[in-house]
């Protein structure tokens, strides 16, 4: 049977300290870090929440996965906190990437799986930190060989290259929002109701007032947490 996994992460910041400072892998002391400065945010990410949603192959949601997971290096700050809502007390006993990953692929009926998320940077992250990890699950390895970037479907849709905010797609397609934005588990969900309408609605008319902006662009934008964080790596890749 054919099934569609849909993901979402949300992802913490690697501290400025955790990074070498120059080539002879020097550190930066701590209390010379402004963790507000634009430099922190461009260091690497690890990741906190696990979402997904399952869906079968007439893009009915059939079940959830909704896991936190304990951050090796990195650390909440304000605003990853005011963002997505993840507070210290939600990741304590949390348990580490290796094994919400083996409980993920557990719930992953066999079949034909196909991964969607909103952009592929859920997919760079999670292929980064199995690499950095050293965490070896096969069947996580199978599952991102078959990827859907829906935010690429979506633009398309529109007729541009410029990367839209899953809230606005979401708008634009008559759908109403579930839950909280940047919370893991909604996100996912948001995401494979959107996704299913536009598999099962090619023809759909989009409103597009719901929208920003729908110029075109030459660079897309980093319109999610994963697009604000990811995309430099983890631990300076």
């Amino acid at each position: 049977m054919k099934y569609y996994v849909v993901i979402d992460l949300e992802m913490c910041r690697i501290a400025l300290e955790d990074y070498p400072n120059d080539k002879n892998d020097k550190k930066i002391k701590s209390d010379k870090i402004d963790k507000n400065d634009k430099k922190f945010s461009r260091r690497g990410t690890e990741i906190i929440q696990f979402g997904a949603v399952l869906l079968d192959e007439k893009y009915k949601i059939l079940d959830g996965f909704n896991r936190y997971v304990k951050p090796r290096l990195g650390e909440l700050d304000e605003f990853i906190t005011e963002l997505t809502g993840i507070t210290e007390d939600k990741l304590k006993d949390a348990s580490g990437l290796e094994e919400v990953l083996e409980d993920f692929a557990a719930w992953i009926p066999d079949g034909e799986i196909s991964m969607v998320s909103w952009s592929k940077n859920d997919k760079r992250q999670i292929s980064l930190e199995m690499k950095k990890k050293e965490i070896e699950n096969p069947k996580i390895k199978e599952c991102l060989r078959h990827w859907i970037d829906c935010q690429k479907i979506f633009a398309e849709k529109v007729g541009t290259i410029r990367c839209y905010s899953l809230s606005d797609a979401v708008a634009s397609c008559g759908i109403e929002l579930v839950g909280q934005e940047h919370d893991g588990y909604y996100d996912a969900y948001n995401t494979g109701l959107l996704f299913g309408k536009l598999m099962l609605s090619p023809d759909i008319e989009l409103d597009l007032s719901k929208l920003k902006s729908n110029e075109e662009v030459t660079e897309p934008l980093a319109t999610s947490l994963g697009g604000l964080l990811s995309g430099l790596g983890l631990w300076g890749e």
